[in-house]
Parts: C-alpha cells; structure tokens; sequence
C-alpha cells in the first residue's frame, strides 16, 4: 500500500513541476518574441514592441501617459526572461510565481483596456495556473536542494 502513496506522491509533484515549467517555457518565449523583428534577433528590437505595438497600434488611445507604456514595454522582455529562467529553475518558486502572477494581472488589465478578449481570457488562464501553482505548492519536489529526505 505504501508504494502506492508514493507512486502518487510522485504523480502529483511531476504533474505541478510540469506546469511550473511549461508556464516557465511560456514567459521565456514570450520574451523572445519581443526579440524578433523583421527576420532578425536583436535587443534592439524591443524598442520596435515599443514603438511599433505598444504606442503606435495597442495603446494609442490609452489613458495611460506614453512614458509609462514605454518604461512598461521595455522592462517587459527582460521581467519576462528572467520569471520564465526562474520558473524552470524552480529557485524562490512561491515568490517567482507569485510576481509572475502580478505581472499577468498588468498584461490583464491593459488588455481589458485594448478590449482585446481573447488576450483577457488567456491571461485569465495563466493566472489560474499561478494560483493553482500556489496552492499545490506543497507538492512540487523537483526543486534545487530538496532531495528525498527533506520536506521544505
């Protein structure tokens, strides 16, 4: 009976690291595309997110003061690089899940803003993931420095 418990065990923490890391996968491609332009990879090309899609298309009509879209696009990329490297690392996870969160509920209200609905309901569906990523926390034991023997 007991291998059975930890055959479950182990199904429950491969199942949330598994989300932990696609979503993880999810931020770093996200950031990448900010990226590519016209054909060619570039840190340069974030200022076309910028310029080109935040100020120029999305955000146009915004209520929003223009230096603060474009701190927000340029600080993007990089915010989501580094939440996505973490989310696979699985360092400071609650704290990494929880400003990945923070930053959706932002993407979430600028597209309620933009009205754009698809972009609503898939960030809804991001931060469901995050929340659940919280609460079953507990279960998620592919993290650096928790071997077989600890429980933290």
């Amino acid at each position: 009976m007991e291998s059975n418990n930890v055959k479950t065990d182990w199904t429950k923490a491969a199942a949330i690291a598994v989300l932990r890391w696609a979503l993880g996968i999810l931020f770093i491609f996200a950031s990448l595309g900010k990226f590519y332009y016209q054909g060619k990879w570039s840190f340069e090309n974030a200022k076309w997110f910028v310029t080109g899609y935040l100020l120029e298309d999305k955000f146009r009509e915004s209520f929003l003061p223009k230096w603060l879209i474009a701190l927000y696009g340029y600080a993007l990329p990089y915010v989501e690089m580094i939440i996505g490297i973490l989310l696979l690392i699985g360092v400071a996870r609650n704290k990494v899940i929880f400003c990945a969160a923070l930053l959706l509920l932002t993407l979430f209200a600028g597209a309620i803003q933009m009205k754009d609905w698809n972009v609503v309901y898939e960030n809804l569906f991001y931060l469901f993931i995050c929340s659940l990523l919280l609460f079953c926390s507990e279960y998620d034991h592919f993290l650096p420095g928790k071997g077989k023997n600890k429980t933290g």
